[in-house]
C-alpha cells in the first residue's frame, strides 16, 4: 500500500497530518510519527486512529521554533506495514489559554445611617462605608409606589452626605453602590425623619401704660 503525506498544520500543542492511501484493505490503524531528523529515528509516536480516518496528529518533543519530521504510518495489529513520505515544519505550539480571572468578590453595600427632612422638599443622606476598588457611582433611590425611583447620582466617591431635591414623597430611602464590573449593592432602608412643626412666632412686646395725668382746679 502507498501513503501520501498530503499537508502538515500546527494545531494546539500538535502537529496534524492529513494523508490520503491507495487502499485500506488489512489495516487495522494509522498513526502519526515526529522526530528531530528526516531519517525518522527515535521519533514519537502519536495515537493510533482507526482505518477510516484520513488525519492523525502527534505531540513532539520539540521546543518552539524546532523542525520537527513527521510522516504517517499504517499499522496492522500494531505492527506497522506502511510509512508515507516525510515531511518538516517548524513546530509552533500554542499554550492552552490562561484561567479566566476568579470572579470579583461581592460588593458591599454601604450603611444608610440618617436621611432627614431639611426643607419641605429636600432631604439630607448620611452613609458609611469603604469605597470599593472598581467604583463607579452611587445613587439615592427612593420607594415610589412599590418601585425604587432615582434621585439622584451625582455623588462623590468620598462624599459620605448628600443633600438636595426635590424629593416628591417623604417615603422610604436607600443608597445603591455601584462598580465598573457590573456589580452593585443597595443599603438598608431608612425612613425619612420629617422637620418638626416651624417654631411659635415669638410673643409681642408686652404694652407699656402711660401715665395719665390729672389737673385739678378751677375751670375759667
Amino acid at each position: 500500500m502507498a501513503i501520501t503525506l498530503n499537508s502538515v498544520t500546527n494545531e494546539n500543542d500538535a502537529i496534524v497530518c492529513s494523508f490520503s492511501v491507495n487502499t485500506r484493505e488489512g489495516v487495522t490503524a494509522f498513526a502519526a510519527l515526529a522526530s528531530a531528523g528526516p531519517d525518522m529515528s527515535n521519533g514519537t509516536k502519536g495515537p493510533e486512529f482507526d482505518n477510516s480516518v484520513s488525519q492523525a496528529w502527534v505531540t513532539p518533543t520539540a521546543s518552539a521554533g524546532d523542525t520537527v519530521y513527521v510522516a504517517v504510518a499504517a499499522y496492522a495489529e500494531s505492527v506497522e506495514v506502511a510509512r508515507s513520505n516525510a515531511q518538516s515544519i517548524a513546530y509552533q505550539p500554542v499554550s492552552a489559554p490562561p484561567p479566566p480571572p476568579p470572579p470579583p468578590p461581592p460588593l458591599q453595600p454601604m450603611t444608610l445611617t440618617l436621611v432627614e427632612q431639611i426643607t419641605p422638599a429636600d432631604i439630607r443622606v448620611h452613609f458609611s462605608g469603604n469605597t470599593p476598588a472598581n467604583w463607579s457611582r452611587y445613587e439615592v433611590q427612593q420607594l415610589v409606589n412599590g418601585e425604587w425611583v432615582l434621585v439622584t447620582d451625582g455623588i462623590e466617591a468620598s462624599s459620605r452626605t448628600w443633600e438636595g431635591g426635590p424629593v416628591p414623597y417623604m417615603d422610604a430611602v436607600r443608597l445603591v453602590v455601584f462598580d465598573t464590573l457590573g456589580q452593585s449593592a443597595a443599603s438598608n432602608e431608612v425612613t425619612i425623619t420629617l422637620m418638626g412643626p416651624p417654631p411659635p412666632p415669638p410673643p409681642p412686646p408686652p404694652l407699656h401704660n402711660s401715665p395719665l395725668l390729672f389737673r385739678w382746679g378751677r375751670r375759667r
